[in-house]
């Protein structure tokens, strides 16, 4: 795969498996989260930031057996500030995010409700 000036190796993040009738057929779920975070870091790494600011996150949203966790967020110049505050002010490391966090870096640019 290339994404602008980032490559890699499509066998890093692809395997054999499908879902049927509700299951997985495939590795097991440790071996496929290695995968998924391997894929969200290559994308991470494809982000152009010459005049963006952008940033990852693991926010646990998946919780009962999920692994699906990780967020990437970018946005050009110039920066919405309201949104960068939230996002780099909370911990890192899996924090979960509650329905006003999500509110507030979801609200429309120029909507001051």
């Amino acid at each position: 795969f290339k994404l602008r000036e980032h490559s890699f190796p499509a066998k890093e993040v692809c395997m054999a498996g499908k879902w049927k009738n509700g299951e997985s057929h495939g590795p097991p779920r440790t071996v496929t989260q290695k995968y998924f975070e391997r894929w969200a870091d290559h994308l991470y790494l494809g982000i152009d930031d010459r005049d963006a600011t952008k940033i990852k996150k693991t926010i646990m949203v998946q919780r009962f057996g999920g692994y699906q966790n990780e967020y990437l967020l970018a946005e050009r110049l110039p920066e919405t500030n309201s949104v960068w505050d939230v996002l780099q002010q909370s911990p890192e490391g899996g924090e979960e995010f509650n329905d006003d966090d999500v509110a507030n870096i979801c609200q429309p640019v120029g909507d001051s409700s």
